[in-house]
């Protein structure tokens, strides 16, 4: 008796939902890496900050630093304010993105899982089907069995009395 193989008849819905989980981890992966870089760049901008205070105070007490000096340094020191303001906003919506991309991902992971299960239920009717074959094929090998020794021990039986 040969047996049937199992085939998944959604099974490239299967691989389809599968690739598309992959696709969005890597956005995952991708959103976190620009967080990451953010937050460095945040990082240099307040250590710049931070350097542009401690030179400007340098030079204020040494009395190095004319009027026009003064004002660069005030007006270097606005713009990195404004930089990181910004950061910190562009920090927040990138949170924001991975939090949606996050819930992508669920519902990605989600939709492939359920086909997976599908797919295992499909399973397992196919292997109580094949289970159900194979016992009735060995049931019929036994009715033959026990058909032919009957058979044989009737036509033995008839030789004998002759």
């Amino acid at each position: 008796m040969k047996q049937k193989k199992f085939k998944f008849k959604l099974q490239s819905i299967l691989e389809i939902k599968l690739k598309a989980e992959e696709e969005e981890k890597e956005k995952l992966a991708k959103l976190f890496q620009k967080l990451t870089d953010a937050e460095k760049m945040l990082e240099r901008l307040k250590q710049e900050e931070i350097n542009t205070k401690e030179e400007s105070n340098r030079k204020q007490r040494a009395g190095k630093m004319d009027v026009d000096s003064l004002k660069m340094s005030h007006f270097h020191l606005k713009k990195l304010e404004s930089l990181i303001i910004s950061q910190h906003i562009y920090i927040k919506d990138i949170n924001i993105a991975i939090n949606k991309q996050r819930e992508n991902l669920i519902k990605a992971t989600q939709e492939r899982k359920a086909y997976e299960k599908l797919k295992e239920k499909h399973l397992e009717v196919f292997l109580e089907e094949a289970e159900q074959e194979e016992r009735k094929f060995i049931d019929e090998l036994a009715t033959i069995r026990h058909y032919r020794a009957t058979k044989e021990a009737k036509e033995n039986e008839e030789e004998n009395k002759i």
